[in-house]
């Protein structure tokens, strides 16, 4: 789903490394494979989304991201 995101390959490869050096993400260990960010990463990153990108921008990007999380199940 990642590599859906953001339209290339590698996002698993490099969510992995981030995990291994101790940075934001961590792997959730569940039926299926995942990473969730620390807390108060993910509000920086959502504030830092807020003041980059247009309101319709992050609103076509919260779609997509919708409509790869309803694919997936």
């Amino acid at each position: 789903m990642a590599d859906q995101m953001t339209g290339g390959e590698g996002a698993k490869a490099l969510l992995d490394a981030l995990v291994r050096r101790h940075f934001f993400p961590v792997r959730k260990e569940t039926a299926e494979l995942g990473y969730q960010y620390h807390d108060l990463f993910r509000a920086f990153l959502l504030k830092l989304g807020c003041e980059s990108f247009s309101a319709g921008r992050r609103e076509q990007e919260q779609r997509r991201a919708a409509t790869i999380l309803e694919a997936a199940g």
